[in-house]
């Protein structure tokens, strides 16, 4: 998810996870118009600051000067931070309360971990993907459950066992 700033219409664009793009053209005062179809109002802060803010919950998201989304912050202003490598790579999440998430990626960029510490008690769930899937699940309590097995003919993909962890 980012935004993208068209200096031949002197729009931004915001392009979601799920393919979806929505177009704020410029309102002529240095601000935008509302996208069509969306319920939420893109407001420039400086240097190329921006935050999309909803109209029904109150939910704001901030985006940095690359476009990319930065911070969310809910009605009550509790926040969320993410974090990012130089290359633009996710590399996790914290919330108000000191919480994480944790993400590492494959050299394609691709997630291949995500370890998440927001259990109660501070436990961690890990989180292990391979061949765009679940691959293992290892979570606080750490009692087996099991999966079937998953085969990908059309791609010649041997079987692959898939282990989860009770959550």
């Amino acid at each position: 998810m980012y935004l993208d700033d068209l200096s031949t219409t002197g729009g931004i664009t915001l392009n979601l996870p799920t393919g979806l793009k929505a177009y704020f053209a410029p309102d002529g005062s240095g601000g935008f118009k509302d996208a069509p179809s969306l319920d939420v109002t893109l407001l420039p802060l400086n240097a190329g600051v921006y935050i999309l803010q909803f109209h029904q919950s109150g939910e704001r998201w901030l985006f940095n000067q690359w476009g990319t989304r930065y911070e969310v912050l809910d009605k009550n202003n509790n926040l969320i931070d993410y974090d990012y490598l130089d290359n633009g790579d996710w590399t996790g999440a914290t919330d108000t309360q000191g919480r994480t998430v944790s993400v590492t990626q494959d050299s394609n960029h691709q997630v291949n971990k995500i370890v998440d510490n927001t259990a109660v008690g501070g436990k961690t769930r890990t989180i292990t993907y391979g061949y765009a899937r679940i691959m293992q699940i290892i979570s606080p309590r750490a009692q087996p459950v099991p999966v079937p097995t998953r085969v990908n003919q059309r791609r010649g993909v041997p079987p692959t066992p898939m282990m989860a962890m009770e959550t």
